[in-house]
């Protein structure tokens, strides 16, 4: 009896085996596998609905929408006749800004207009990418597209940032394979550490659990309200060590300009116009109480332990210093936006992320420097 059981329970795994084999093949045949590298997974909406008062200056609903290549923005069409591509970090994402209040939206709409005909941008920005990450976007996305015409480079801040938690360096030394997987959510299949991401039936019920049972997206790392803020701000006040001295940022400020040039070569090599912004920010001796109550960067990696606004300030002035000493060097464009904007929350709701206002600002200060 036992062995009866036994066989028809074989028998059962083997049918089962067949089913998953004979489904996945019909899949590959119908699908075709995904043979592309995505910052974002293709064709999703994401819906935030910030707190009021959390960030001042944004409104109350913003939609966050990716096209069919994984990317913010409009679907990339033959109508458009110039083509331009946004890299950063969360001040080129604009998490939190409506879809058509983001700065690189407002700026695709600038320039259809100024030029009288199609402009695309596509936003590449996204949280925590430093330069390391945006060479890798660079890398491997630009194969991807046929006709790029321009590429908006805004970085500094992550580098700045990642380095006071000592990881800069360390993320910088990483394998590329390391580095693909800390910027894409999907790749090609010969990028794939594991065996089974090939499969497009694991990919179906793998985007089907997240649809129906994982309430949150591990995309997005902050939650969709912005209660996030509020708990990074009260960190900062609880600081047990605010430090004026900065640590040594010489290995740091070295790499950042290593990437600045790889990322030069890259666009040199397609013949590609690139044109870098520095980052601004809020950081100044007079910020008034409520305008300090919004701060919550320089941290370290001991949480008891922050920088002050002095020392943010210099630093964060180092690292735009260098990327226009690079630029400068190899005759290369940047646009200086910290001499352009406000430092105040007219342009920013925390320490440097642009509000709507702020990202209306930005856009204009671009629109004007290539109107020229």
């Amino acid at each position: 009896m036992r062995k009866i059981i036994f066989r028809k329970l074989i028998l059962i795994f083997i049918y089962l085996i067949a089913i998953v084999c004979f489904s996945e093949l019909v899949l590959r045949f119908i699908i075709h596998p995904q043979n592309k590298f995505y910052l974002w997974s293709p064709s999703r909406k994401y819906i935030f609905k910030p707190y009021p008062g959390v960030m001042p200056g944004v409104g109350n609903r913003a939609i966050f929408q990716i096209n069919s290549d994984g990317v913010r923005g409009d679907e990339l069409t033959s109508k458009s006749s110039f083509n331009i591509l946004a890299i950063g970090g969360s001040t080129t994402e604009c998490l939190y800004i409506d879809q058509w209040k983001s700065w690189p939206y407002i700026l695709q709409k600038n320039l259809s207009a100024l030029f009288k005909q199609n402009v695309w941008v596509g936003n590449l920005g996204r949280s925590g990418l430093s330069t390391t990450g945006n060479l890798i976007e660079m890398k491997y996305l630009l194969p991807q597209y046929r006709q790029v015409d321009l590429i908006l480079v805004l970085a500094g801040f992550n580098d700045f940032q990642s380095s006071l938690l000592n990881t800069f360096i360390q993320n910088s030394y990483k394998s590329d394979r390391e580095k693909i997987e800390m910027v894409f959510v999907g790749r090609p299949p010969k990028e794939r550490a594991k065996f089974y991401e090939n499969s497009v039936l694991w990919s179906i019920v793998k985007k089907t659990i997240i649809y129906y049972f994982q309430k949150d997206n591990k995309e997005i790392v902050e939650d969709s309200v912005g209660s996030w803020y509020i708990g990074a701000r009260n960190d900062r006040k609880r600081a047990l060590e605010i430090c004026n001295n900065l640590p040594d940022l010489s290995i740091s400020l070295k790499i950042f300009e290593n990437n600045i040039n790889e990322i030069i070569d890259l666009a040199k090599k397609r013949s590609i116009r690139i044109i870098f912004v520095t980052q601004p920010s809020i950081w100044k001796n007079n910020l008034t109480a409520s305008e300090k109550d919004l701060l919550w960067f320089g941290f370290t990696a001991d949480k008891r332990k922050y920088y002050s606004i002095e020392a943010l300030a210099a630093g964060l002035k180092k690292f735009n210093s260098r990327l226009m000493e690079a630029c400068k060097k190899r005759n290369i464009e940047y646009i200086d936006l910290t001499d352009s904007l406000p430092q105040d929350t007219s342009v920013f709701y925390d320490d440097v992320h642009f509000n709507e206002s702020g990202c209306l600002k930005v856009a204009e200060v671009i629109t004007s420097y290539l109107a020229k």
